[in-house]
């Protein structure tokens, strides 16, 4: 055994010698430290297993948890117990991690809450989550937690399922057919006599991808359409609440809602307008308000144009006209004279 210092706080790490791969595993421990440092141990640990994490602040009455982490290449199985805690994440954090990545969950003992988005589930023993760290989320538990979790890098279920790998985040209930059999790929590789010589992770992430794809297939065609529908309303929200700003391109959009820009592509398709006409539109139809509008009188037509996120004025006049058949001084004439 060993002790690590990390910029945040001395941990302890004990490395099993013979029964597993030394260089792969890691077995992790609160408990030979004081109350004080323990929950500082337990944050660390989840960062370096599940990525970056916003916890609560820290607990001075002690903390129990352990983590056993077993890597095969690019694919890790965690297997964790801790006491009640919780966290959250969002978009801003994904620089932080080394790169992308979508876990599967199975909760083994104690109950679990997840928020994914605008999705709340709750999870018990036998339940499985499957999120990626793309997407807003938190996690509330509120008992000793045991579950073990298959991590591997999310551009390997992205290469499967270029189009639809959203669509596997969420729940598998327990007793499933996705559940019972995602169940015995990652109990199996909890068996302790497994070594890293054993398995290839390549071998091993394309057999968690086929399975996960498996129970994208099975989704019913309306879950899909409900599915593609909330998204799109959430990306349509996020930008009626930012038309404003010079910045809003396409990639700045697909970023800021976890997606690539050829999802947020695909998004638009079912409404005959593409994402740029839609954010365009949108601008063009606030200024149409706001050049019309007598309080607005004193501010001039590029002043409008510019704070709704347009960047030339004769570009805008040029759209404005084509989309309304009148130029931006036109309309403002008719609405003084009337």
């Amino acid at each position: 055994m060993q002790f690590v210092h990390s910029p945040r706080v001395y941990y302890y790490r004990a490395m099993s010698l013979t029964d597993l791969d030394s260089a792969r595993t890691e077995f992790i421990s609160t408990d030979p430290f004081s109350a004080s440092e323990q929950y500082d141990l337990w944050v660390e640990a989840l960062t370096q297993t599940y990525g970056s994490w916003d916890v609560p602040p820290h607990k001075p009455d002690g903390f129990f948890a352990t983590v056993r982490a077993s890597r095969f290449d690019d694919v890790t199985i965690a297997e964790a117990v801790c006491d009640p805690c919780s966290g959250r994440r969002n978009v801003r954090l994904r620089p932080l991690d080394d790169c992308d990545q979508v876990v599967v969950q199975l909760i083994r003992n104690g109950h679990e809450y997840f928020r994914l988005r605008d999705d709340d589930y709750s999870l018990g023993p036998g339940d499985i989550l499957v999120w990626d760290s793309t997407k807003d989320m938190r996690f509330d538990v509120r008992e000793r937690l045991h579950k073990v979790s298959l991590i591997l890098p999310l551009s390997r279920l992205q290469d499967w399922l270029p189009e639809t790998w959203h669509n596997t985040a969420g729940k598998i209930e327990a007793g499933s057919p996705n559940a019972i059999l995602l169940t015995a790929l990652i109990e199996s590789l909890t068996d302790r006599s497994l070594t890293a010589s054993d398995i290839r992770g390549e071998h091993l992430s394309e057999a968690a991808v086929a399975l996960l794809s498996g129970s994208v297939r099975n989704l019913d065609e309306e879950s899909r359409a409900s599915s593609r529908l909330s998204k799109l309303k959430s990306v349509q929200r996020y930008i009626q609440n930012n038309l404003g700003n010079t910045h809003l391109t396409l990639a700045h959009i697909a970023a800021q809602n976890g997606i690539s820009k050829r999802y947020l592509h695909w998004l638009f398709q079912s409404t005959g307008e593409t994402a740029a006409r839609y954010v365009q539109r949108l601008r063009l139809e606030k200024c149409r308000v706001d050049i019309g509008n007598p309080l607005m009188k004193s501010k001039t037509i590029a002043d409008i144009a510019f704070s709704w996120g347009f960047s030339d004025p004769m570009h805008f006049s040029r759209v404005f006209k084509n989309h309304f058949g009148l130029r931006p001084s036109d309309l403002r004439e008719q609405r003084r004279q009337s």
